[in-house]
């Protein structure tokens, strides 16, 4: 059974990336991606709504995004979903949720900023990231079923 854990967002950096260095020399950086959603609610009128993702980076995507990346610019993060677990001074448990970005890359803002528009380096890591997560083995078809009535 393949298990898949991927996220890609898209928004825009709520401060700036803060690098720290740990001591055996790795670097990490930490940034919060704000990513809107409008949607149609049963009345007719939009709804808009704001999320917000804590996100981290290592060694040297993580000071290409403290060069490249601040408050206000308008990314795209690749990467994974990290559950961090904790138990506080009274005992009780914790849990978070972050994004753990593979790469990024800095858009286009909406607004005629500077940045890269889709870029196929970017869809080629996507890819190669999910290429070990697709299926090995193909499902044999039923000859009962002719193909044309397979829609994709």
């Amino acid at each position: 059974m393949a298990y898949i854990n991927s996220v890609i967002i898209q928004g825009n950096l709520v401060r700036d990336p803060e690098l720290n260095r740990l001591p055996s020399g790795t670097y990490i950086a930490t940034f919060t991606v704000a990513v809107n959603r409008s949607y149609l609610k049963r009345d007719g009128s939009w709804q808009n709504e704001v999320s917000y993702f804590d996100c981290q980076t290592w060694t040297a995507e993580a000071q290409r995004c403290r060069e490249e990346l601040q408050k206000g610019s308008h990314v795209k993060v690749v990467g994974r979903l990290q559950q961090d677990r904790w138990q506080d001074s009274e005992s009780k448990h914790h849990s978070k949720i972050k994004v753990i970005s593979e790469y990024f890359e800095k858009q286009a803002s909406q607004n005629g900023g500077s940045g890269n528009q889709e870029p196929k380096e970017l869809a080629a890591r996507t890819e190669a990231m999910h290429a070990d997560a697709q299926p090995k083995e193909t499902v044999p078809q039923n000859p009962a079923i002719p193909d044309s009535t397979i829609s994709n």
